[in-house]
């Protein structure tokens, strides 16, 4: 797995192939955070689909609900039933506009305003916490396999990425 980021979003990589008769896919799990536009004001955009499997050649998706994605199978490979079509790039829904960072990703895309935000979202992903605080928070982290280094206090705010703290406990 790996992680995108820039100032607007955090995206979050599974690579977890996906096997039909001829295709190959990447799944990809959405994570939507807010972003603030004023003191008391977020927006956040609204998808359909919680996963998005992208053909690794990029010329198709599949969106898929969480029902679909648990119907997947575990094991070294992750084996889903196809029940869908798999939709060309040409045809973007908001969350494969977003994806592919389409220019059109603003009409394409319903946004909600947040007013007074308070919700707090921290999500570990091996080494990395994807985080979104939008307040202030002091937080204490603490990693126990490196006794050496004692715990300190950070605070944060906003989305962002808290890197190389595997097995911290924040």
């Amino acid at each position: 797995m790996s992680i995108v980021a820039n100032s607007h979003s955090i995206k979050l990589i599974l690579h977890i192939p996906l096997k039909s008769a001829d295709h190959s896919f990447t799944l990809y799990k959405i994570i939507i955070l807010p972003e603030r536009i004023s003191p008391d004001r977020f927006v956040q955009y609204a998808i359909d689909y919680p996963y998005l499997a992208i053909q690794v050649s990029k010329h198709g998706y599949i969106p898929f609900t969480e029902k679909d994605y648990s119907k997947c199978v575990s094991s070294s490979i992750t084996v889903c039933p196809l029940d869908s079509t798999i939709v060309n790039t040409q045809r973007l829904t908001c969350a494969a506009s977003l994806f592919f960072q389409s220019p059109n990703s603003q009409q394409l895309c319903k946004r909600n305003l947040l007013l007074n935000y308070q919700q707090s979202t921290m999500i570990q992903h091996r080494n990395i916490w994807i985080y979104h605080f939008p307040t202030p928070r002091q937080l204490t982290v603490r990693c126990p396999e490196n006794e050496a280094s004692p715990p300190h206090t950070q605070v944060l705010v906003n989305a962002r990425l808290l890197t190389n703290a595997s097995a911290c406990h924040v």
